[in-house]
């Protein structure tokens, strides 16, 4: 027999030495299979208990996720329906740039530069103010909320202006464009074409460098309305005809000959002097351009091949 097979009916407190003297207080032999049985059933108990304590945690988790997952499709259904309740916002007065189905956020923080009451500043002033009301159309969509945004950037005799002016008129009935017609009145140039007019005539450069007399001349050129400085429009675009771009004569300005044939300076519609350009009969195709040149120049036409014009 071996030595686990003699102990298997004796305890460790009952198993005798080979003296036959009796054991107390010896560590138990680990490799006895009532304490490996013990230790496993411990084992099995504990992880039982963590299996368990476990598998709350996961159902309070699961739980926890489905209220959240409720919670959320909640907000979104009142969320739409408030998109759908809310009216929607109309263009006021003084305004182009309303949308009423964008909805993007608007930076409601932006400020002018303050405005001291001078008469030279007072176009740019406004012009801030119009760009700011743009960007954000449905914070300054009442006319109070525009009128507080120019008072509130008034300093110095401006400020004094405002106090008096609504100190006489309620600015919870008053409408924006009686404010800002009273204010360009007292702060805008009443005739700030003619001025600009005469200061652009008067314009010299003396000691300055020539970018600054050019950006001077360009300010006063626009504020003038000079016709020297027209708006720039694009060319009217190509046409097709038989498959291949065309453009527009507006009218046949000279003739030569060159060879055995003759060219045309012509005109194009939409394009300036620079554009003129020669160009042989044929490709001509409105040919009564031709004739009526002809007919208001008689003593243009070219002679034959060789015989100069």
């Amino acid at each position: 027999f071996s030595s686990s097979q003699l102990l298997t009916h004796a305890s460790p407190s009952t198993a005798a030495s080979p003296s036959g003297i009796k054991r107390t207080g010896q560590t138990p032999d680990p490799a006895d299979p009532e304490d490996l049985r013990q230790t496993v059933s411990q084992q099995g108990i504990f992880l039982e208990l963590l299996y368990s304590a476990i598998s709350r945690i996961t159902s309070v988790q699961e739980d926890l996720i489905s209220r959240i997952k409720n919670t959320t499709q909640t907000i979104a259904k009142l969320t739409e329906l408030q998109d759908r309740s809310a009216p929607v916002p109309t263009a006021i007065s003084g305004n182009n740039a309303t949308s009423a189905s964008t909805l993007i956020p608007e930076n409601v923080r932006q400020q002018p530069e303050p405005f001291f009451g001078d008469v030279s500043a007072c176009g740019g002033f406004l012009l801030q103010c119009d760009l700011i009301f743009q960007q954000a159309p449905r914070y300054y969509q009442a006319d109070l909320a525009r009128i507080s945004l120019i008072v509130n950037s008034l300093r110095s005799k401006a400020l004094q202006w405002a106090q008096a002016f609504l100190a006489a008129h309620s600015i919870t009935h008053l409408p924006f464009e009686r404010f800002l017609g009273e204010f360009r009145l007292v702060f805008d140039q009443p005739r700030k074409q003619e001025e600009a007019t005469r200061r652009l005539l008067s314009l010299k450069q003396g000691n300055r460098p020539v970018s600054e007399h050019l950006i001077d001349f360009r300010i006063l050129a626009v504020e003038a309305g000079c016709p020297l400085c027209p708006p720039s429009t694009s060319p009217p675009p190509a046409r097709t005809i038989d498959g291949a771009p065309a453009f527009t004569v507006s009218a046949v300005l000279d003739v030569r000959r060159r060879g055995r044939g003759v060219q045309f300076l012509v005109d194009w519609e939409g394009y300036g002097p620079e554009e003129r350009s020669w160009i042989s009969r044929s490709l001509i195709l409105d040919h009564t351009l031709i004739d009526d040149f002809y007919a208001a120049h008689p003593g243009r036409r070219p002679g034959p091949p060789g015989g100069g014009r």
